[in-house]
């Protein structure tokens, strides 16, 4: 019993120091350390999402994103001028809806064009090459993949790269679907006129209503054309919960610890440290607060954000657990089953479950965003997952 109750009490200090080492030169904490930082951070899934021969690795993250914006800029201006209408999508859709252009982390550009018209048009690469800035190189462009369509290429019928950066667009084709899949023949789906991403390898497919006609927009100040309804249409690819995901960027960057961590480590101390009115000749043990106190104050000072969040909440599991275990780590009566003994175990007991809401809702949107994949993905999904 002992035993496991010091072993629950060490957990936190192998946590910190097994964090502390994973972490240290790899977290960012903000956006604006996000777009200092190397393109080469591992952080960043820049793997395939460049074109080698003007990659430039040397540049930070705020370089990138302003390689793509030059690029979408580029690109839609000759893909318009070639009779196309070009939308945004994917992520870079899901960064102007959630954080009205880039997301800080963005390594590519994404661009949709209707299959039909690029056919009507005549569309070609020799057509888009003539027609694009001296900066920006056409790799391939078809109105179906012709050049590098090996694996997951073959969805990708067009790419365009950034000269000075290495960046890329890529391009990629909507048509009707050719054969209806057997959950959009069920019932309630058979008024429905299905599109897809063509050769999607994750079987794209959504109603025609979601995406035209397009409307018109901007991203990053550039006119674009968008689906008629983003959110919607995001939402056939990416599922309804288009939040930012818990790791690593949620928890690094957007859960702030308010003044209520400070407030409930105070709390805390106070019911480890002070005796209670009711329980005469009681005296607590010093110890357990002491290493509490010295557990939050390293998770305060070495780490930031969700990070801080997420080792205070698992340090105060562990402690409330070793302490149900070993009632006698916050003093001898304490551990004892008359009145006294039960007033102790009952006071500690609700200070640290207030302490524990508090870094919950601290985790809000984290706990929020979880729920909501979980049901998105197991119970509620729009269509059947392919992958």
């Amino acid at each position: 019993r002992w035993a496991m109750g010091l072993g629950l009490l060490a957990v936190p200090a192998v946590l910190m120091a097994v964090a502390h080492r994973s972490l240290k030169n790899v977290a960012l904490y903000s956006e604006e350390q996000v777009k200092r930082a190397s393109v080469l951070h591992p952080l960043f899934n820049s793997a395939e999402h460049f074109a080698a021969e003007h990659w430039r690795p040397s540049m930070t993250q705020r370089e990138r994103l302003q390689g793509i914006t030059e690029a979408y800029a580029g690109t839609v201006q000759a893909l318009t001028q070639i009779g196309l209408s070009p939308f945004l999508e994917s992520s870079s859709l899901i960064g102007l809806l959630r954080h009205g252009g880039h997301m800080p982390w963005e390594v590519d550009g994404d661009l949709g064009v209707v299959e039909s018209e690029c056919r009507e048009k005549g569309a070609t690469k020799e057509a888009l090459q003539a027609a694009i800035s001296g900066d920006l190189e056409v790799l391939k462009f078809a109105c179906s993949c012709e050049e590098d369509c090996e694996g997951d290429n073959l969805r990708m019928a067009g790419r365009v790269a950034h000269r000075g950066t290495g960046v890329c667009i890529d391009i990629f084709m909507y048509a009707p679907v050719g054969t209806l899949r057997p959950w959009q023949r069920a019932q309630n789906s058979t008024h429905t006129e299905w599109w897809e991403r063509v050769d999607d390898h994750a079987d794209y497919t959504f109603p025609r209503e979601m995406l035209l006609p397009l409307k018109h927009g901007t991203f990053e100040g550039i006119p674009m054309m968008l689906p008629r309804q983003p959110k919607e249409f995001l939402s056939w690819e990416y599922g309804r919960c288009l939040g930012i995901h818990i790791w690593p960027w949620r928890l690094l960057l957007y859960c702030p610890t308010s003044v209520m961590i400070p407030i409930a480590i105070c709390a805390k101390g106070v019911a480890l440290f002070a005796g209670s009115p009711a329980c005469k000749g009681h005296r607590p043990s010093p110890w357990v607060g002491v290493l509490s106190g010295v557990y939050s104050a390293v998770a305060l000072g070495a780490f930031q954000g969700g990070i801080t969040l997420m080792i205070l909440l698992i340090t105060w599991v562990c402690e409330m657990v070793a302490i149900i275990i070993v009632p006698e780590l916050i003093g001898v009566i304490a551990s004892r089953s008359n009145k006294e003994g039960m007033t102790i175990r009952k006071r500690y007991r609700l200070v640290q479950l207030v302490a524990l809401a508090a870094v919950a809702l601290e985790l809000r949107g984290c706990l929020g965003q979880l729920a909501c994949q979980v049901d998105d993905f197991y119970f509620n999904p729009l269509r059947p997952k392919t992958w």
